[in-house]
């Protein structure tokens, strides 16, 4: 995971990128994500990271997702 994160990062138009063990539900991990926009995650999802991650993770007991995609049209500091 550790790889994933740190290649997300520094991949174009990603501005946030963790991942982090729900405490009131043990083994549920939550990732957070943030990006300039939906073309710059399409294309996360192609890069070899993110390839190589989808094929690992059922192995590292990643098996269900639940995607919840939030399109902010303005950040809080822009208002």
């Amino acid at each position: 995971m550790r790889r994933v994160i740190e290649a997300s990062r520094a991949e174009p138009g990603c501005h946030a990128y963790s991942y982090a063990e729900d405490v009131a539900e043990p083994g549920l991990f939550r990732v957070m994500e943030m990006w300039d926009d939906r073309e710059a995650l399409a294309a996360h999802f192609q890069t070899g990271h993110m390839r190589e991650w989808q094929t690992r993770r059922t192995e590292l007991g990643f098996y269900d997702r639940d995607l919840t995609l939030c399109d902010l049209t303005a950040r809080a500091d822009q208002i």
